[in-house]
């Protein structure tokens, strides 16, 4: 028997959104009920611009530029590097990492309750800002979403230290109460000028050398390697999503007379 969208739209509305996302995954026509009868999936991501000084705002109509702060910058005579600088966003929550801390602290909010979250403290690290690894402990982490289990989770790659030992990476997800081991020995060292960016469930990174990118599926936690990069200097291109898909950008800077 065929249910009619009407009537499929219906119950799906009874759910909550989070389950409704997933209701998308059972067959073309839900997720084509739940993308056109559901007021959630309508709307729009609205573009969240940071300044040089720390504030945050965000654009509510890119036609004529108007846009609201979420909150104000701290004075310019502060060193970029011990700035609150946002690792990620996914959901309308914002991932924060205040520099200042070593290691870098850990908070998501989300800016429409008001509603904090502190992340446990990581033990700290080998590398260090301006030890030629990393400009800002926020290199470090990425802030990710697995669309089917619903969780947000952090990721920490910790650097190498000066003999060149090897790293860890670690998980945090949302709702629990600690970190996670998740990859140990000899993970290949992340260019962190490329940034860690979540891709639909997946986190992604370059390493500094092979011409590979590092992908973490965030479900079971698992690492591999993707080798699909091209043979660029580092510091010209950088990680991002393009559409929900990865993508990379490559940009140049004019010469200066």
């Amino acid at each position: 028997m065929r249910t009619s969208a009407d009537v499929l739209a219906a119950i799906l509305l009874w759910l909550p959104p989070s389950s409704r996302r997933l209701a998308r995954l059972v067959c073309p026509r839900w997720r084509d009920v739940v993308d056109t009868r559901t007021t959630e999936m309508q709307s729009r991501a609205k573009p969240l611009v940071v300044t040089d000084a720390g504030s945050a705002h965000v654009v509510d109509d890119l036609s004529t530029g108007y846009h609201r702060v979420l909150w104000n910058g701290i004075p310019r005579d502060l060193p970029h590097e011990r700035r609150n600088v946002i690792v990620g966003t996914c959901n309308g929550l914002i991932c924060l990492c205040d520099n200042r801390k070593v290691d870098g602290a850990i908070t998501v909010i989300n800016p429409v309750t008001g509603e904090k979250l502190s992340l446990p403290p990581l033990l700290s690290t080998t590398g260090s800002p301006g030890s030629g690894y990393i400009v800002g402990w926020h290199e470090e982490y990425g802030f990710g979403y697995h669309p089917t289990t619903g969780r947000h989770k952090v990721v920490h790659v910790a650097a190498y230290d000066r003999k060149g030992n090897s790293h860890q990476v670690k998980v945090f997800t949302l709702g629990e109460s600690s970190w996670r081991d998740v990859a140990t020995g000899s993970v290949p060292r992340c260019q962190y000028s490329a940034g860690i960016v979540g891709v639909n469930g997946t986190m992604y990174w370059a390493a500094k050398r092979g011409r590979k990118l590092m992908a973490l599926d965030l479900d079971h936690e698992s690492l591999s390697f993707i080798k699909s990069l091209l043979d660029v200097s580092p510091g010209s291109w950088n990680l991002t999503e393009v559409r929900g898909r990865l993508g990379v950008v490559f940009y140049s800077f004019p010469h200066q007379f």
